[in-house]
């Protein structure tokens, strides 16, 4: 491999290396160590609005849940709490109404976030998962915090057939599901369905 030819003599008479030519293509220097960074720091912005979205969405979804479930009811007896049958049929209100919130939800959340924080649907769709666990954690917790107290501790000092509501809560596994499966497939519907 032969060297570069040198450039013309200086008035002193030696030779000078020519300048490299800057063409427009040409990357500034910097540029490609500031490019990931940049990548980086774009996803996590995108990120922290797709989980702001999820963790309002949940605590909302909570408060609906809250207000549209008819709490079933315990009833004090010596010693303990028991729930006729009639009650635990309501139970299964619990566990339907929010499914029945989580859901569309979902569905609707998933669709629409992966349109708007499009820049990288892998990393969209990464941070949609998590906002779904997150928004059905918070959901859940919202009921459950500004729901009924433990009835067997409000019952604790209750005469004989004194009543309270059960906390809220979901008994069924699969309605842990409500809000991941609709998300995903918002998002799958989003990504299959871009053009560019």
């Amino acid at each position: 491999m032969t060297a570069p030819p040198p450039g013309p003599p200086t008035a002193e008479g030696t030779p000078v290396d020519p300048v490299p030519a800057v063409t427009p293509d040409s990357p500034e220097p910097g540029e490609m160590s500031g490019e990931m960074p940049s990548r980086l720091a774009l996803a996590a912005q995108d990120g922290g609005r797709v989980l702001g979205v999820f963790a309002a969405l949940g605590v909302l979804c909570g408060v609906v849940w809250l207000l549209l479930v008819e709490p079933a009811q315990v009833v004090r007896v010596e010693g303990n709490v028991l729930q006729s049958e009639i009650e635990l049929t309501r139970m299964f209100a619990y566990d339907g109404w929010y499914a029945a919130i989580a859901a569309p939800v979902g569905l609707l959340a998933g669709l629409l976030l992966s349109n708007w924080r499009s820049r990288d649907p892998l990393v969209t769709l990464l941070f949609v998962v998590a906002g779904c666990c997150l928004a059905a954690v918070l959901m859940l917790g919202t009921g459950y915090l500004l729901g009924p107290a433990d009835p067997a501790v409000v019952l604790a000092e209750a005469p004989i057939g004194a009543t309270a509501d059960v906390q809220m809560k979901v008994s069924g596994v699969a309605t842990y599901l409500a809000w991941p499966l609709p998300t995903l497939l918002g998002s799958l519907i989003s990504l299959l369905s871009r053009t560019d």
